[in-house]
C-alpha cells in the first residue's frame, strides 16, 4: 500500500503504511491531513488510518484531484522536518520556529569557519554561490582584506536560519 499525503494545496510521498503511522505518532502529521491510498477514489483524513479519534477535517472547497504521478517534493517540511539533525541544530532551529519562522540573529561556528565552504557542504548551493559572487564583486568596490571579514559576517549570521530554511521549506535561495 502506498499513500499520498495532503495538507492544504501541497502534496507528499508516497509513503508506507507504517511510515504514515509513524510521521502521525510524532506529530509530522496532523490529523485533518488527508491521505489517499493509490487505487482509492478519495480523499481520507490520516486519522482514519491510524485508527485514532479526530475530529474530521472540514470539508474542502472542491474535491482536490488524486496526487500527480511522482509527487513527490524535494525536502518535505512535514515529513522530513529537522529531527534527523543534531541537537546543536535542532536547539537553534527550535527557537527559529518559535519566533514563527523569523530570522533571528545567531552564530554558526561553522560557518564562521569554513564561511561560503560551509553553505557548499550543508547543501545551499545557490546562496553559496551569490555569496562567493558578492565576495568577487566586493574585490573592486574595498580593500581585498575587508572581503573576507564582510562574507565571514555574513555566512556567521545567516548560516543556521539558511540551513533551518532549507531543512524547513526547502529554500536554497532568498524567495
Amino acid at each position: 500500500m502506498a499513500f499520498t499525503i495532503r495538507r492544504g494545496e501541497q502534496q507528499f510521498g508516497p509513503y508506507a503504511l507504517n511510515q504514515v503511522r509513524e510521521f502521525f505518532a510524532d506529530g509530522r502529521l496532523l490529523p485533518t491531513d488527508l491521505a489517499w491510498e493509490d487505487g482509492e477514489s478519495a480523499w481520507q483524513p490520516v486519522s482514519a488510518l491510524v485508527g485514532e479519534l479526530a475530529p474530521p477535517p472540514p470539508p474542502p472547497l472542491s474535491s482536490p484531484p488524486p496526487p500527480r504521478a511522482g509527487s513527490t517534493i524535494g525536502i518535505n517540511p512535514i515529513i522530513r522536518g529537522y529531527a534527523d539533525e543534531p541537537e546543536r541544530y535542532q536547539k537553534v532551529f527550535r527557537k527559529f520556529d518559535e519566533n514563527g519562522g523569523k530570522r533571528l540573529i545567531t552564530f554558526n561556528i561553522f560557518s564562521f569557519l569554513f564561511g561560503v565552504l560551509w553553505y557548499f557542504y550543508k547543501g545551499i548551493w545557490k546562496k553559496g554561490f551569490s555569496y562567493l559572487v558578492a565576495a568577487v564583486m566586493l574585490c573592486f568596490f574595498v580593500d581585498a582584506w575587508l572581503v573576507p571579514l564582510i562574507i565571514t559576517f555574513i555566512c556567521t549570521i545567516e548560516g543556521n536560519y539558511d540551513y533551518y530554511l532549507l531543512k524547513t521549506q526547502g529554500k536554497d535561495w532568498w524567495w
